[in-house]
């Protein structure tokens, strides 16, 4: 099977070495109302856990949130992480206003699951201990943490039923035959061999020698396919990233999800049909790349990300309409 290539954001709390520190507001304290719902200082801690997770800036388990980010031009890592936290509390609880509005509930069956997930976790951390401390870290209770799991299957919920085929937002023929036009340009199906320049059990960098021999060892895949050798099977003997589902995957030009290193993107776009890429250099190693043809999963692609454009497009037009009052809590609170 085929697939979009992007990395979505994981929302689960999970055995991460990551330690966060926030403000020591009281975590029932209200920090804000959004439609009505309290958001206590435990609820934004857990925005804030998540949030840090999503800039996947780890430090050997632990963030300097007082460091300015160039990347956010030059602002403090803690003020970065309380917006992108706030951005992703109106993001979910505008779903919570659509979820009234057309009726959805959870029944027992979804509710066990969170019972299910919650036991994973303590499976892959280690025991209800370790699972206490973990929370204790980043100040979030047993039943808050609960709670935000069964808020986020309800985002899941909403957007499924919403604008899946048969939902009440789903994509007309209209839609789907101008998102077909519109997304043309935007994508390429392609494959590709990594020749990684990093220690794939520990992720370090590898020595000067062994990043040139891996250089060479791309220079050789290149020509290999250049003169025809069997693509996939300089997958299989090279590649770094074994398939898992199919050789083949589509990227987007512009998603913000995406980890694909922009050298990367840049190449395979600037490909014609069936060509082969020079090496291309990036900082995780050294890529060939070869651009395909549309196939038949290019319609299951181009609904896929037009779906996703009219539900956050509903979730805009929620968020447009919702009262959201903060208090002087809010304020104040501070990563730090």
């Amino acid at each position: 099977m085929k697939k979009l290539l992007k990395k979505g954001v994981a929302l689960l709390l999970v055995a991460a070495a990551l330690i966060a520190c926030f403000c020591s507001c009281s975590g029932s304290q209200s920090l804000m109302t959004v439609d009505g719902s309290t958001i206590t200082g435990e609820i934004m801690n857990y925005y804030a856990y998540i949030s840090t997770s999503m800039l996947e800036l780890y430090n050997e388990g632990s963030l300097d949130y007082d460091a300015e980010i160039e990347a956010f031009d030059g602002r403090r890592l803690g003020d970065v992480v309380k917006e992108l936290a706030y951005q992703q509390i109106l993001n979910d609880y505008a779903c919570v206003t659509l979820a009234r509005q057309y009726g959805l509930e959870f029944d027992d069956a979804e509710s066990d699951i969170i019972d299910q997930q919650v036991d994973l976790v303590i499976a892959n951390i280690g025991d209800k201990a370790t699972y206490r401390d973990f929370l204790n870290t980043v100040k979030i209770s047993d039943k808050t943490y609960r709670e935000m799991l069964r808020l986020q299957m309800l985002v899941t919920k909403v957007e499924n039923y919403l604008v899946e085929d048969g939902g009440p937002m789903a994509l007309t023929e209209a839609e789907i035959t101008t998102a077909m036009d519109t997304y043309q340009d935007d994508f390429v199906n392609v494959e590709y061999v990594l020749l990684t320049n990093r220690d794939l059990k520990t992720g370090e960098e590898l020595d000067s020698t062994s990043v040139a021999q891996q250089k060479e060892e791309a220079k050789k895949v290149r020509a290999l396919a250049s003169s025809g050798t069997d693509f996939h099977k300089l997958i299989d003997k090279y590649s770094a990233n074994k398939p898992s589902d199919g050789y083949s995957a589509y990227i987007m030009k512009n998603d913000s999800e995406s980890k694909l290193p922009d050298e990367f993107v840049t190449a395979a776009f600037a490909l014609e049909d069936n060509a082969i890429s020079s090496v291309v250099v990036t900082d995780y190693g050294f890529y060939i790349i070869k651009r395909l043809p549309f196939d038949d999963y290019f319609p299951t692609v181009v609904k896929q990300t037009a779906r996703e454009a009219k539900f956050d497009q509903a979730v805009k037009d929620v968020q447009e309409t919702m009262t959201i009052v903060t208090t002087s809590a809010y304020n104040k609170y501070v990563i730090e």
